[in-house]
């Protein structure tokens, strides 16, 4: 029977009313196909804990010994994932305010009906996928690296602004460490005590991710169920990083700028203002000016969050990073899987050398992982994975970067696409502009750029 239930979640509760306790243990029972065990207090549940993985805990507010917050702090110091829920009877806004903020994912009032605790639970156990909302979270797996001229000027400029709240936009291909070096500015930031908040802005639905960013109250749209606090609120004085902000609706983009500028958020569904001053850092693996041109990020959303600029540069033009790299991520991943650290061969070293790297950092990280997997003392070629007879073909294709790649097909979707609107507005380029969200000037450049000022667009105007 045991082993039946290790395949399922294991939800535990902890309710000192036992008749309350019953009752939901029979509901989950019931509705849910969840292993429960109970606790009636904060000392039993952490006993509990002690000799147990569990996918949630749901815990009372008041309970005989301690109260569910201090529960909840005492597992978030080992713990900074495990979702958890509070329940009480003696609900405020103040309450639930601090219980967010010492890593509560819900805070559910009573009385509530049954299904609205099986929907939060269900969020809860769903909705991590696109946030950590939980703190402290833990250390990145490397961390950031400098050993390159280029590498040490950024670290230059990231320990400058680190030093104030100014919103940085930090650009770099997919695995070059953007949220490393967004870690690294919080953690030598005053503000390095409170929340580090990461958030992938192009995982979650619009509704979704506005909700999350700003909160909503209950009621504000269907399936909130209950209050919750934003991500700005939650991270007022610590760091917000924004993944990726060109999938950043822009709805979003808009009610972020007024943030950014008045210091204040109103959650879904209340008029009431909240004052909440996060430390910005955004991050883009894509080039800037394209996306400005194509109105993927607005202008004065843009010129707010990049009052300082960090480019990261791809591995493969930084070779002086790459052996420093190697001997911090097997260092690493040893410890992570309880080897002793293996020694490379020279072939294999060489290999790692002269490889392009075209997923970076992330990639030489997921190889040597995989060599030190296979390995037993030395690491040579075959462990590595890479076939050398490639490696020119591959670097040739690295230089011609997926950013070049990237533009080349959105030069023809963008000119389709603005030569269509210029029809459609009769060559009215003011109008253009306006449909296309893009300055007039922006608008002008692009035409004479793709040559529609001379054919296509010159006739529309005729």
């Amino acid at each position: 029977m045991e082993q039946n239930t290790d395949s399922k979640k294991r939800i535990l509760l902890v309710e000192d009313d036992e008749s309350v306790r019953r009752s939901l243990c029979t509901l989950f029972k019931q509705k849910t196909d969840y292993v429960v065990s109970e606790a009636a207090s904060v000392a039993s549940a952490l006993a509990l804990l002690e000799d147990m993985h569990v996918h949630c805990i749901i815990s009372d507010f008041r309970l005989p010994d301690a109260s569910g917050i201090d529960l909840l702090r005492t597992v978030r110091e080992k713990d900074s994932k495990t979702p958890f829920i509070i329940i009480t009877g003696y609900g405020t806004i103040s309450i639930a305010v601090q219980a967010m903020k010492e890593g509560a994912n819900e805070f559910i009032t009573k009385p509530f009906a049954p299904e609205q605790l099986l929907q939060t639970l269900t969020d809860v156990l769903q909705h991590r996928q696109g946030f950590q909302r939980n703190v402290p979270q833990e250390a990145p797996t490397l961390s950031f690296f400098a050993e390159s001229p280029c590498m040490k000027q950024i670290m230059y400029f990231a320990d400058r602004v680190s030093r104030v709240d100014t919103p940085v936009l930090i650009s770099g291909e997919s695995g070059t460490g953007k949220e490393l070096l967004a870690r690294k500015i919080h953690e030598q930031s005053p503000r390095k005590d409170h929340p580090f908040i990461a958030l992938q802005c192009g995982s979650l639905p619009e509704e979704i991710l506005e909700s999350e960013l700003f909160g909503h109250e209950a009621g504000a749209y269907t399936g909130a169920t209950q209050k919750r606090v934003g991500l700005i609120e939650y991270a007022a004085k610590g760091t917000l990083f924004l993944d990726e902000i060109a999938d950043m609706p822009h709805a979003v983009q808009v009610k972020l700028l007024r943030v950014l500028q008045e210091h204040e958020i109103r959650p879904l569904g209340s008029n009431v203002p909240i004052a909440a001053n996060p430390r910005i850092i955004a991050s883009t693996n894509q080039d800037i000016e394209s996306l400005l041109d194509s109105g993927r990020v607005r202008e004065d959303f843009y010129f707010r969050i990049a009052v300082m600029t960090l480019d990261i540069p791809p591995l493969r033009e930084r070779p002086e990073d790459v052996q420093g790299l190697i001997k911090r991520i097997l260092k690493q991943r040893a410890q992570v899987h309880n080897k002793t650290a293996c020694t490379l061969s020279s072939d294999a070293r060489a290999l790692l050398e002269n490889h392009p790297w075209p997923g970076n950092v992330r990639e030489l990280q997921n190889v040597l992982e995989r060599a030190l997997i296979l390995a037993k003392d030395t690491i040579t070629p075959e462990h590595i994975g890479i076939n050398p007879e490639d490696a020119v073909q591959m670097l040739q294709e690295a230089q011609q970067s997926l950013q070049e790649v990237a533009r080349s097909a959105s030069d023809a979707a963008e000119r389709a696409l603005i030569q269509q609107v210029l029809e459609q507005t009769g060559g009215n380029k003011s109008e253009a502009a306006r449909i296309l969200n893009v300055s007039y000037k922006t608008l002008l450049s692009r035409i004479q750029r793709y040559e529609l000022d001379h054919d296509e667009s010159r006739e529309a105007s005729l």
